[in-house]
């Protein structure tokens, strides 16, 4: 991904310059590495998170979503009141590996700012 920021020859830097905002250095200007990194955390975490989150839904009962639709239940209190419960363990699963994975991020940190000066 750091390549993908990479001041002369990143992808972003010609999607940039194509647009007409120039080739800012991501990782260089103190007001976009913040933003560079948290976006490259992102394109890396959010697939995992999403799998997780989709084996959970499809394992969540479709009785109580029948009973819910019978007894009148808007989608939106279905949500919160039969979904977001029986989730809730899931959450707090996903949040643990989210957290561990954020702690781990320190290589990342460590060698985007070289490889994109690398040439």
């Amino acid at each position: 991904m750091a390549i993908i920021l990479h001041p002369d020859l990143g992808l972003m830097n010609v999607v940039t310059a194509a647009l007409g905002f120039g080739k800012p250095v991501w990782l260089g200007d103190p007001k976009l590495a913040l933003w560079s990194v948290m976006a490259v955390d992102i394109w890396r975490s959010t697939p995992f998170m999403f799998l997780i989150f989709l084996a959970g839904m499809q394992t969540l009962p479709a009785e109580l979503y029948e009973a819910a639709a019978v007894d009148g239940a808007s989608p939106y209190r279905r949500f919160t009141s039969v979904t977001l419960p029986l989730l809730r363990p899931l959450i707090l699963v996903a949040l643990i590996i989210r957290g561990m994975d954020a702690l781990r991020e320190f290589d990342i940190l460590f060698i985007m700012p070289a490889a994109a000066r690398a040439t």
